[in-house]
């Protein structure tokens, strides 16, 4: 067979083949879930699945009322409250966004959280964006903190969020791990 222009071109760019190994992105939850491969459409269930377990906690072990509703046309992820304390979350399993939706993750919490000041005027509130990869707003890498740089009072991990409800938090990483995979092979196939 003879060799065209277009395989010299492969050769002169140094065009190889691509490796189908997809690297996991470190920031991300799929990074903690090392025994099952999530596609896309499941990363987003399983943020889903974290969403309704974190509000059923609240709901069920402490005393605070879900008033979650519409706030300025917005869905908030959890909205809880009692008798002096607002607390709003916006959860996230990869806060490793680019610059457009970094802006509108922040935007929303901020239209959020001007209702709930027009609302609940004698309230303390509070808004938390929530890295449900990381336990700890000190292990959220630099890089993705500085994209929230004048928003950073409001960024926390999980167990930081979990905190804020005295609900028991995870001891490490690999007991979150673990739960993750639990969750998992309850939920998904491998």
């Amino acid at each position: 067979m003879e060799i065209t222009i277009y395989d010299k071109c492969i050769d002169e760019l140094k065009i190889k083949k691509s490796s189908n190994k997809e690297k996991i992105d470190e920031n991300s939850m799929q990074y903690l879930i090392k025994n099952f491969k999530l596609s896309q459409s499941n990363k987003i269930k399983l943020g889903i699945l974290l969403e309704k377990i974190i509000n059923y906690a609240i709901k069920k072990y402490t005393t605070f009322k879900d008033i979650k509703e519409l706030i300025h046309n917005k869905e908030p992820d959890s909205l809880f409250g009692n008798d002096e304390e607002i607390i709003f979350a916006e959860f996230k399993c990869n806060l490793n966004l680019d610059t457009e939706k970094t802006k509108a993750t922040i935007n929303k919490c901020k239209e959020i959280n001007s209702g709930l000041i027009e609302k609940y005027k004698k309230h303390k509130i509070k808004i938390c964006l929530v890295n449900l990869r990381f336990l700890e707003k000190k292990d959220i890498p630099k890089k993705i903190q500085y994209k929230f740089e004048n928003y950073k009072e409001n960024l926390f991990g999980i167990n930081e969020f979990l905190n804020l409800y005295k609900l028991p938090i995870f001891k490490n990483y690999n007991e979150y791990s673990i739960f993750l995979e639990n969750l998992c092979l309850k939920v998904f196939d491998n």
